[in-house]
């Protein structure tokens, strides 16, 4: 796993989208409740560094990077159908 980041609800929700998770889907990956996961979107509580942690590896897995605070990257996106990477 890459440097623990302060990944924002923003970004897990980009990051979501990225990998097209239902947050039950995320839930079930990550093994965080999916009313923690919905309540840290919405910005109505603030997540836990285990819950991060969690979430950020799930999403690594995926081949989705939290390169700074602001985007969401996707490896995969740069990869071409033989494998190789852009």
């Amino acid at each position: 796993m890459s440097p623990i980041k302060r990944i924002s609800s923003g970004q897990v929700r980009a990051a979501r989208g990225f990998a097209a998770w239902s947050i039950d889907e995320l839930s079930a990956k990550s093994g965080v409740a999916t009313n923690t996961i919905s309540r840290f979107e919405r910005g109505r509580v603030e997540a836990t560094l285990e819950t991060l942690l969690k979430l950020q590896a799930t999403f690594e897995q995926e081949g989705i990077d939290f390169p700074d605070d602001f985007t969401v990257s996707s490896r995969r996106m740069k990869e071409k159908s033989d494998g190789s990477v852009v």
